[in-house]
């Protein structure tokens, strides 16, 4: 019995929730790219390295780390890039290289930023108004 009640609520829960998930004919699922991000401004400071990326609108973004080779991305997520890729050349010890690309996935569209490290460092990513902003020690 507690079983049967169990599969009927969740029956219920589902049932209710699939109407919002459900697309009508011709409707398409769409990430309107309503963040222009147009420029990647590299700062080398006596502190660290920050990185600015301009953009439209605020920014809603996801960090996440590789160790081998050493890299740290930042998705920007409903963006597009307005200009062509970018990439700038670090080499302070620290910072190989920092590149800006845009990604374009089941029409889902990303700005990437891809941080190159030479070797660990502390990082920090936070948005500022309509820009996100890094920072790397070093």
């Amino acid at each position: 019995m507690r079983r049967k009640l169990s599969v009927l609520i969740l029956c219920a829960l589902t049932g209710l929730s699939a109407p919002a998930l459900a697309q009508g004919p011709g409707e398409t699922s769409q990430n309107t790219a309503t963040n222009s991000v147009g420029s990647l401004e590299v700062h080398e400071q006596k502190d660290g390295t920050y990185i600015r990326i301009r953009g439209t609108s605020q920014p809603t973004f996801s960090v996440f780390k590789l160790t081998n080779p050493l890299r740290l991305f930042v998705d920007i997520s409903a963006s597009k890039l307005d200009a062509d890729a970018q990439t700038r050349q670090v080499a302070n010890g620290v910072i190989s290289k920092v590149a800006l690309i845009g990604v374009e996935q089941n029409s889902q569209f990303t700005t990437r930023l891809i941080i190159g490290f030479d070797q660990a460092a502390h990082y920090d990513v936070k948005a500022d108004g309509k820009d996100v902003v890094g920072f790397v020690d070093g």
